[in-house]
């Protein structure tokens, strides 16, 4: 399956528990979009094991945490975290109220990344809150 070879890859070329720098750190935005982008359209994705996304997600944090973020490897992030909410389907536990890797995706949403608005063709009417709340909401159903 080519989105667990991916997430294999991901984690064999992160750097001391962040996000892959290889062939150098220029390409680490295409590693986040690499992970999220088959979860927003193909359905099976949502079988990989789960232990496999919530380590992607720690390297994110981590590297969030170490090195900041900006431009668009913050909605990258936030896009990250959003579709891997499908784990949650056909029952599965996946980023459960309390545990570590929830607390961790909150705060980095919450508190590590700047605060971004939502993208333009997202909804037809201007809102009042931020894409990152956004995400919250979703993670917190």
């Amino acid at each position: 399956m080519l989105p667990l070879l991916r997430i294999d890859f991901f984690l064999r070329k992160s750097v001391g528990g962040g996000c892959p720098r290889y062939p150098s750190a220029k390409f680490t935005d295409a590693y986040i979009w690499s992970f999220f982008r088959p979860l927003c359209y193909y359905e099976n994705t949502n079988q990989i094991p789960i232990e496999k996304v919530e380590s992607v997600l720690r390297c994110i944090y981590n590297d969030v945490v170490n090195n900041g973020a900006s431009g668009n490897r913050v909605k990258y992030i936030l896009s990250a975290v959003l579709f891997s909410l499908r784990f949650r389907t056909n029952g599965r536990a996946f980023l459960v109220e309390g545990s570590e890797i929830r607390n961790q995706m909150e705060d980095l949403i919450q508190n590590q990344l700047p605060q971004i608005p939502y993208p333009p063709a997202m909804f037809d009417a201007q809102r009042d809150d931020c894409l990152n709340d956004f995400v919250v909401r979703f993670s917190k159903k």
